[in-house]
């Protein structure tokens, strides 16, 4: 599995138990706030590895390469404000749908760690 997997498997697990802790010590419309922003963040993300991924595969024009990264960066940024704009006037607490958002900032920190510990 590539570093991106992994991170995102550790968002969604940090989401999940963030989701929990909310619900426990708030409401359950906290945890699906966090919730909701988890997923959010985790769907960014691996749109955002995706498209790097194919913007930079070797044998592409590095001229089409850019011009990719700029649109699919336009079209994912349009799609998840649509997105939030939805779930925030819905379902979602800003706060803790915020705090459900940093779960892919922790993931990277915690496999930056780890990285950093085996050397590479």
């Amino acid at each position: 599995m590539d570093i991106s997997g992994v991170i995102a498997i550790r968002a969604f697990a940090i989401t999940v138990i963030t989701a929990l802790v909310s619900a426990f010590f708030h409401t359950k419309g906290a945890a699906v706030s966090v919730l909701a922003g988890g997923l959010v963040a985790v769907a960014n993300f691996r749109l955002m590895a995706r498209f790097l991924k194919h913007a930079i595969m070797p044998g592409i024009d590095p001229e089409a390469g850019r011009a990719l990264g700029f649109v699919s960066f336009l079209v994912r940024y349009a799609l998840l404000g649509a997105i939030l704009l939805v779930i925030i006037r819905s379902i979602a607490s800003p706060v803790f749908f915020i705090i459900g958002l940093t779960s892919v900032v922790a993931a990277i920190f915690t496999t930056h760690g780890e990285l950093k510990r085996a050397g590479r």
